[in-house]
């Protein structure tokens, strides 16, 4: 019988023993997945129902498992795949003997992806303290979550299986002093207790694939004027050009290693051979495109209004190899980066930097970050055919016909 001390810490271990067996081997299985989602949202309860400061915990077998009062503590903000979101931190005040397993309690806000997105939250439990639940390495993707309502496993599984992102942007609550428990009212299904459904099979095998593709993350690679090569991801490329990689910056650095597929195939250009004429106005690009393509081969065309982006305007390109004369303009597709995306730019960062008087309220602000986090992810995820106009490989193929033929 697992002890209410030890669960949280078998957890810690059953995730790092997990993780590690899966970077072992060659390629990751269904099974893999299946195992990952149940360590990461692995916990010693059922169904949890929320009312006021008050929680119950069910077992699986839907009994009361315990009753547990809390009293909000304060909030800590942390940083999980490049987001920053907060966990809110209670404290146990009063409850049942079986409560002491859940003495430190800390929830994610409540949230969803997209308009059509399950709607859930995550927590960490445990008797210890809130520093270790929240900074412990050994918990870092335990995410125990709870769905809105009723869900069924078909349900959960085209909610996983759409793509959305496991984590996004995390919601903003009310300013501290007023937070309570009451933010989290209501009866919660616990998702975690429907992996071993068949309708989760899908899931685990697009998981599987996913992994599998991404084991080695395709490289931009150019050789500089000394004959270094230059081998970074688009992520990478991105950091080491900005600082960080924001959308802008990951929009040039994804769509240049996408014109170099394009334009050499599997040539490894040198810099210099490779040129680009752009449209948007963000410092982002410019810096990413010149990082990997030295300034001299980068040129900045003004279009449309700076203040107001648009994908037919400014998320467009022309790459030109310079030895064949081979060209290969694009675009971002639409829905790539969503649509709402750019009147929320204009409202939120309009007014800080004065474009405009009219101040954003929080929930805009919230919707633009998220946004903005959905298009990165999209950038950093899709297929190039899917996010680019053009991004099908016939151009390289003309490119190594002209280049032999010069």
């Amino acid at each position: 019988m697992i002890t209410k001390v030890s669960f949280v810490a078998m957890m810690a271990g059953l995730l790092l023993l997990g993780i590690s067996a899966m970077a072992e081997d060659d390629g990751f299985t269904a099974d893999d997945a299946k195992n990952f989602l149940q360590m990461m949202m692995g916990s010693s309860f059922g169904d949890v129902e929320i009312a006021g400061d008050v929680v119950t915990y069910y077992n699986p077998d839907g009994t009361v498992r315990c009753r547990c009062e809390y009293e909000f503590v304060g909030k800590e903000a942390v940083t999980f795949g490049g987001e920053e979101f907060d966990w809110y931190k209670f404290e146990l005040k009063s409850g049942d003997v079986a409560c002491s397993e859940y003495k430190y309690l800390i929830a994610t806000g409540v949230h969803s992806e997209g308009d059509e997105g399950m709607v859930h939250w995550h927590m960490r439990y445990g008797n210890t303290s809130f520093d270790d639940l929240i900074n412990n390495p050994g918990y870092v993707m335990w995410y125990p979550t709870l769905a809105e309502g009723e869900i069924t496993a078909e349900e959960l599984a085209e909610s996983y299986a759409e793509g959305a992102p496991m984590m996004g942007a995390m919601m903003k609550a009310a300013r501290e002093s007023l937070i309570t428990l009451d933010a989290w009212n209501g009866t919660w299904a616990n998702p975690g207790m429907m992996l071993d459904d068949p309708a989760m099979d899908l899931v685990y095998e697009a998981m599987a694939d996913a992994a599998n593709s991404e084991e080695v993350p395709e490289k931009i690679q150019i050789y500089d004027a000394q004959g270094e090569l230059i081998s970074l991801s688009v992520e990478e490329a991105a950091k080491e050009a900005h600082g960080d990689d924001c959308l802008c910056a990951a929009v040039a650095a994804r769509v240049t290693q996408v014109a170099i597929s394009e334009l050499f195939g599997d040539e490894v250009p040198t810099q210099g051979m490779l040129k680009v004429t752009y449209h948007h106005p963000g410092k982002g690009q410019r810096e990413c495109f010149e990082h990997i393509l030295t300034p001299e081969c980068v040129d900045y065309v003004p279009s449309g209004s700076p203040k107001n982006l648009s994908l037919e305007e400014h998320f467009v390109y022309t790459f030109v190899r310079t030895d064949s004369g081979a060209i290969f303009d694009t675009r971002v597709k639409e829905g790539v980066i969503p649509e709402e995306f750019f009147d929320l730019r204009y409202k939120v960062e309009g007014f800080s930097k004065g474009w405009h008087d009219d101040q954003p309220t929080e929930a805009e602000e919230e919707a633009f970050m998220q946004t903005k986090a959905e298009a990165r992810n999209n950038i950093l995820t899709m297929e190039a055919s899917q996010i680019f106009d053009g991004a099908d490989g016939n151009v390289a193929e003309g490119a190594e016909s002209a280049a032999a033929s010069a």
